[in-house]
């Protein structure tokens, strides 16, 4: 026969434990009930007391409880981290083992672990997208920013999470969401513009702007939009000196590298030094004579020359003086679309269904009265759709 006194402390002890048992099966009954109080005070108490704290199932329904009382708007500020700080304590608990973690949605259905994450994850980010619909950007941020919680490693919050704060001015929260979408491996061209002119519109984040371009010209090393991007940063920081005696004695070394003679032809005509630009894009040019970039910066330099005189040659006015002048303009108008007739052939070769370079054409052929040609290439422009 037993001690009494063996018999007591083992009576307590069951006691204690169904009690504590009991608690958990409360907060659930509680949850159902849509009782969010009473279900977070008795499983907090379980995930406390001493003989359930370790129990995997007490954080798993831990994370349940959190999770609904914040859909529900009644868990506090705080749910979202309380949920998911039981998600990872119920699978850390469990050694990695989330098979037994299995719950049920409203129709009866069973949602293991991994589903109710993802549902969760969905459930703010449908919330974001309906505000980012209804142009209610701020609660778009926010949304966003509580499914980015549950998976971190989701670009998609990241992103719109970005343009919603772009387009409230919040360049704080857009800062953020775009370094967490790099961070997570997006490469968009246009992620890495906007996320340039926010860095670049602060001179105190102008360094973090090169930085992020030159990210970005690595990938997309050739991309007018980028270069020019970066050489403007370059002058806006007095580096423009550097920047140029830099890309010379890269040239140097590598004389056949068509990518760093684009980029100093871009760097030469933001510096309004066309001359030289247009030397540097003929010398890509003669290194990959197939570099569309080259081609058609080359181009418009060309364009733009006869355009100026073409503006000139407009605002004269009916005097002998004027017309003599005209004569005269009228010539060197033709002489440069001449010249520039085969490069913009060559530039619509290149690229056969790019609009600009067919327009450039149609304007080209029109002036120095190529009516057959004229008439073609306003086919082609026709088929495109333009």
């Amino acid at each position: 026969m037993k001690p009494i006194s063996a018999l007591l402390v083992a009576i307590i002890f069951s006691i204690n434990v169904q009690a504590q048992t009991s608690a958990v099966s409360k907060a659930k009954s509680a949850m159902k009930s849509n009782d969010f109080s009473k279900a977070i005070t008795e499983i907090d108490k379980a995930s406390e007391h001493s003989k359930t704290k370790n129990d995997p199932n007490t954080w798993w329904v831990r994370a349940q409880v959190y999770m609904n009382a914040d859909k529900n708007g009644s868990g506090g500020e705080f749910a979202i981290v309380e949920s998911l700080n039981s998600f990872r304590k119920a699978k850390e608990l469990n050694n990695g083992d989330v098979s037994k973690f299995v719950t049920k949605d409203d129709d009866g259905y069973p949602v293991p672990y991994d589903q109710a994450l993802q549902n969760y994850w969905a459930y703010y980010f449908n919330k974001g997208a309906d505000a980012y619909g209804q142009e209610n950007y701020k609660v778009a941020v926010a949304e966003f920013e509580k499914a980015q919680l549950i998976q971190p490693e989701d670009t998609n919050a990241y992103i719109n999470a970005a343009l919603a704060a772009h387009n409230i001015q919040d360049w704080e929260s857009a800062k953020a969401n775009y370094k967490g979408a790099f961070d997570n491996g997006v490469r968009s061209k246009d992620m890495f513009s906007l996320y340039v002119s926010i860095l670049n519109s602060q001179a105190s984040t102008r360094n973090q702007a090169l930085e992020v371009i030159r990210k970005a010209r690595s990938i997309y090393p050739t991309d007018n939009e980028l270069a020019r991007s970066e050489i403007n940063v370059l002058i806006q920081l007095g580096r423009a000196d550097e920047a140029r005696a830099n890309l010379l004695n890269q040239i140097e070394k590598e004389p056949g590298n068509a990518v760093l003679r684009f980029t100093l032809g871009v760097m030469l005509e933001e510096l309004g030094d066309y001359s030289g630009a247009k030397n540097a894009y003929r010398g890509a040019i003669g290194a990959d004579p197939n570099d569309y970039n080259s081609n058609f910066n080359l181009g418009v330099i060309m364009i733009n020359e006869a355009t100026d005189i073409i503006k000139e040659r407009n605002n004269l006015g009916i005097s002998q003086a004027d017309k003599r002048r005209g004569d005269v303009l009228d010539a060197e108008i033709d002489k440069k679309l001449e010249q520039c007739l085969p490069q913009w052939e060559t530039i619509h070769r290149l690229e056969p269904t790019d609009i600009t370079p067919l327009e450039t054409l149609r304007y080209i052929y029109s002036q120095l009265k190529m009516d057959e040609k004229a008439m073609a290439i306003q086919d082609k422009i026709d088929a495109l759709g333009g």
